[in-house]
C-alpha cells in the first residue's frame, strides 16, 4: 500500500484503523484541504517478528540476578476508575495487565479492545510489538522495559515528555495532539521509519541520526528549524503550521509528498525532487515557485503567497489540482493540464481565463476577481462552480448534467438574468450514487456584503422571481443566503431564500418616490439617493437601468417609443405612459 500525506497519511504500522471525524459543512469541505488528518491502517503482524526481537536481560534489586526480568509496559491515567479505556496490541504470545478488567488483552483483531479500569497505574506484560491507546488520559509512561516494540501510538493523551531510548526495534512513533515538548528517541538508529508528533509544543527537534526514515509529520508544532539533510530517505515530510523562515530539502531527492504551508517562508527549491507529487506551500511569504522539474506533480497548493505574481505550471501535465489563489496572479497558462480535476484561482487579477482544454474539471473556483465571463461549454464534469464578487452581468451554462454547486452572490444579475441561469440548471437527482439524499446548492447572496455591496460595486444583491423560486425547487435546487460567523462564537450557516420578488408587471408602487413625465421628460421624484433604478417594457424586459443621484433624478425614457412601461425602485413599481 503506498502511504502518502495526500491519501491521508495512511500508515502502515501495525495497528488499526482509526479514522479522524471531518466535521465541515459542505463548502468548508471544499476548501479544507489544508491540515490533513492522520489515520492507521490494519496489517497483520509481520512473518519476521520473531527474528526482530531483542529480549534485554534485567534485574531487580530485590531479585536473583540471574532471573530475567518480564517485558512491560506502564502508564498512570486520569480517567475515573470503572470507565472504559481501549487498546488495541500486537504481541508474540499472550499479553496481561494488572489494573484491567479483563486481564488478559486480545491480541491482533480489526478493532481495539475495551477494558475496565480498575486502577491508575497499569501494567501491561508480554512481548509486545505494537500498541495503541488513544484519548486515555495518560500522562505518564514507561516504555523502557519493552525492548521488543516497534509500533505505539499514543494520540491525544495528556504526556509531556516520552522516554523511547530503550526501544531499540521502533519502527513508528505517533503521538499527535498531546502536551509534547520533549522526547527522547531510540538510541539506535537504523530502525526508525516513521514520526508522527502532530500537534505537540515542539521548538526544536533533531532527527538527523535516524537516517533511515520516510516519514515525518510534525504539523502543527512551533518549530523554528529542522534540518533534514542527512535524512536521504525521506519521502513523505509534513510541517505546515510551524514558525519556519527556511527549510532546505536540497538533499532529499526521494521526497514524493511535501507540506510546508502555513510557516513563515520567503522561498521553497524543489528542483531537486524530480518524483514530487504533492506539494503544499500555502499561506507563506513565497515570491518566486519554480516547478518546472516537478514532471511528477499532481496535487499544488500555492494559495496564499501574496507575493508569488507570476507561476508556470506548464511543465506539469500531471496536474489533478492547482489551488492557487490570493497570489496577485493577471496570467495563468492550463494549455498542458488538461487532467486537471480542480482548479482555484480565486481572488487573482485575471481578467480572461481559457479552460476549454480542461475537459476533466470537476470543480472550479475564480471569486473575487476582475472576470466579466467565462467559458464552460467544455467542461461538461462540473460539479462545483464559485464566481462570486466577480465582475460577472450575465453567465452561460452549458450542458454541466452534474453541476450541484453554484457560488454566484455580489455579481450583478438581475432578476431577469437569475431567470436565465435558473432555467439552464440541470434536474439534480434525489440521491447520489450512494442512495444519499442530494439537492442543489445556489448561493445567491452574502448577508456580510449585502448591506455594502452598492456602495462598493453599484449594484443591489442578487433578487429572484418568486417564479423562478418555485422552478429551482421543481429541479431539486435549493436558493441559498451565506451567513458568515463571527470567527469565535458562531459558525457560518446558510438560509434558505425562499420568499422571491414579483415581476416586474406584478409589482405595485405605493410609497416613497414617483414618477413624473413633463414636456417630454421623465422625472423620478422622491427617491432614496444611491438607489438604483430600472424601466421595463410592459412584458418584462429590462430597457434602462441606474443609479438615483438627487432627489429629481432625470430618466432617458425619451429614447424610447410610445407605450406604457414600468419603473422599479427597491422593490416598488409605477407603470409610466409616454
Amino acid at each position: 500500500m503506498k502511504r502518502t500525506i495526500t491519501s491521508l497519511l495512511a500508515l502502515l504500522i501495525g495497528l488499526t484503523t482509526l479514522s479522524a471525524q471531518q466535521v465541515m459543512n459542505r463548502f468548508q469541505q471544499r476548501e479544507k484541504k489544508e491540515a490533513k488528518e492522520i489515520a492507521l491502517t490494519h496489517k497483520t503482524q509481520r512473518s519476521n517478528v520473531g527474528a526482530i526481537l531483542k529480549h534485554k536481560e534485567a534485574t531487580l534489586k530485590e531479585t536473583d540476578p540471574a532471573e530475567p526480568v518480564a517485558s512491560k509496559i506502564s502508564f498512570s491515567t486520569q480517567k475515573e476508575l470503572n470507565s472504559k479505556i481501549s487498546i488495541y496490541v500486537l504481541a508474540t504470545g499472550e499479553v496481561t495487565a494488572e489494573g484491567l478488567t479483563p486481564a488478559t488483552l486480545v491480541v491482533g483483531g480489526e478493532e481495539p479492545t475495551e477494558y475496565t479500569l480498575n486502577a491508575k497505574e497499569v501494567v501491561l506484560k508480554g512481548a509486545i510489538t505494537g500498541l495503541s491507546i488513544k484519548e486515555a488520559d495518560i500522562d505518564k509512561v514507561d516504555l523502557t522495559q519493552m525492548p521488543t516494540l516497534e509500533d505505539i501510538d499514543l494520540s491525544g493523551n495528556g504526556l509531556n515528555t516520552v522516554d523511547f531510548s530503550n526501544n531499540n526495534a521502533l519502527k513508528t512513533i505517533t503521538i499527535e495532539w498531546a502536551n509534547l515538548s520533549s522526547l527522547k528517541l531510540p538510541e539506535a538508529t537504523d530502525k526508525l521509519e516513521e514520526i508522527i508528533l502532530q500537534g505537540n509544543y515542539f521548538e526544536t527537534f533533531d532527527i538527523a541520526p535516524y537516517t533511515n526514515l520516510t516519514l515525518c509529520d510534525m504539523r502543527y508544532n512551533s518549530l523554528h528549524k529542522l534540518d533534514v539533510s542527512a535524512n536521504k530517505k525521506l519521502a513523505y515530510l509534513a510541517l505546515n503550521y510551524n514558525e519556519l523562515t527556511a527549510i532546505d530539502v536540497s538533499q532529499n531527492n526521494a521526497l514524493e509528498e511535501l507540506a510546508v504551508g502555513f510557516n513563515k517562508l520567503t522561498s521553497i527549491e524543489v528542483g531537486a525532487q524530480s518524483e514530487l507529487s504533492y506539494l503544499d506551500c500555502r499561506f507563506n511569504q513565497i515570491t518566486a515557485l519554480d516547478v518546472s522539474h516537478n514532471p511528477k506533480l499532481k496535487y499544488l497548493y500555492a494559495t496564499g503567497n501574496l507575493k508569488l505574481k507570476t507561476i508556470d505550471i506548464t511543465t506539469c501535465p500531471e496536474l489533478k489540482e492547482a489551488e492557487l489563489s490570493a497570489l496577485g496572479l493577471a496570467t495563468l497558462d492550463l494549455s498542458a493540464n488538461n487532467k486537471l480535476e480542480v482548479l482555484k484561482v480565486a481572488n487573482n487579477k485575471l481578467t480572461t481565463l481559457d479552460i476549454a482544454n480542461l475537459k476533466e474539471l470537476l470543480e472550479f473556483n475564480a471569486a473575487y476577481s476582475p472576470l466579466s465571463s467565462i467559458d464552460f461549454s467544455q467542461n461538461t464534469k462540473l460539479e462545483y462552480i464559485d464566481l462570486s464578487s466577480s465582475k460577472m452581468t450575465s453567465l452561460s451554462l452549458p450542458q454541466l448534467p452534474g453541476l450541484t454547486d453554484l457560488v454566484i452572490y455580489s455579481n450583478a444579475f438581475d432578476p431577469d438574468e437569475m431567470s436565465r441561469i435558473i432555467e439552464m440548471l440541470p434536474t439534480v437527482p434525489a440521491k447520489d450514487a450512494e442512495g444519499k439524499a442530494l439537492e442543489g446548492w445556489v448561493i445567491i447572496q452574502h448577508k456580510g456584503e449585502n448591506e455594502t455591496l452598492l456602495k462598493d460595486k453599484g449594484f443591489n444583491p442578487i433578487k429572484v422571481y418568486k417564479q423562478d423560486v418555485a422552478k429551482a425547487t421543481e429541479k431539486n435546487w435549493k436558493l441559498k443566503i451565506y451567513v458568515p460567523g463571527d470567527g469565535l462564537f458562531t459558525k457560518a450557516k446558510y438560509e434558505d431564500y425562499t420568499q422571491g420578488i414579483e415581476t416586474a408587471t406584478a409589482q405595485i408602487a405605493t410609497e416613497g418616490w414617483h414618477v413624473v413625465v413633463n414636456n417630454g421628460r421623465t422625472i423620478l421624484m422622491g427617491a432614496r439617493e444611491g438607489a438604483a433604478y430600472r424601466v421595463y417594457s410592459y412584458d418584462g424586459r429590462l430597457l434602462l437601468h441606474g443609479n438615483v443621484h438627487s432627489s429629481a433624478e432625470p430618466i432617458a425614457m425619451d429614447q424610447l417609443d410610445n407605450g406604457t412601461y414600468l419603473v422599479v425602485v427597491e422593490g416598488k413599481t409605477q407603470p409610466v405612459v409616454l
